[in-house]
C-alpha cells in the first residue's frame, strides 16, 4: 500500500515536473520568454560556469589517468 502511494506520488511528481517543463519551452519557442538577467551578467555567469567544469573535468582526467580502475 505504502509503496503504491510513493509510486503515485512520484508520477504525480513528474507529471507537473514536465507539464511545467513543457510550458516554458513553449514561452522560449515562440519568443514570450524574458529573461529576468541582463544578458551580460547571464553570460559572466555562464562563462564562470565553463570555466568551473572545465577545472573539474581536468582533475576528473587527472584521476582517470592515475587509476584506470576508476573509470
Amino acid at each position: 500500500m505504502l509503496a503504491r502511494r510513493l509510486e503515485f506520488s512520484q508520477v504525480s511528481f513528474q507529471n507537473v515536473k514536465l507539464n511545467a517543463l513543457a510550458q516554458k519551452f513553449a514561452e522560449v519557442a515562440t519568443g514570450r520568454y524574458a529573461s529576468s538577467i541582463p544578458e551580460d551578467q547571464a553570460r559572466q555567469f555562464l562563462d564562470q560556469e565553463v570555466q568551473r567544469n572545465a577545472v573539474i573535468d581536468a582533475v576528473v582526467n587527472r584521476l582517470r589517468n592515475e587509476d584506470p580502475m576508476l573509470d
